[in-house]
């Protein structure tokens, strides 16, 4: 890469502001998963925070899939509700 192309490349990294308003939004979510109830923290927590398959947190859990998928349902609404009456 010539000396011309280098300059012409913008820096991609996140501004501050984005940095810090996305830190506060993880810190946000972390207090709000902690809220959910207990079966609704662990399948949240797992699945969306941890990345696994949903079977893979039933059989974690020792809990039927249709329970997990309630888990995950509720858990999402809760965390949306209390998101949009956080911000508004």
């Amino acid at each position: 890469m010539c000396l011309e192309e280098a300059d012409s490349v913008e820096d991609e990294s996140p501004s501050p502001d984005s940095t810090a308003q996305l830190d506060e939004t993880i810190d946000w979510l972390e207090q709000a998963v902690i809220k959910l109830p207990p079966a609704q923290a662990e399948a949240f927590t797992l699945s969306i925070i941890k990345g696994m398959k949903i079977k893979e947190v039933a059989e974690i859990l020792v809990m039927p899939l249709n329970t997990i998928k309630t888990q995950l349902r509720r858990a999402r609404q809760t965390l949306l509700d209390s998101f949009q009456s956080n911000k508004g």
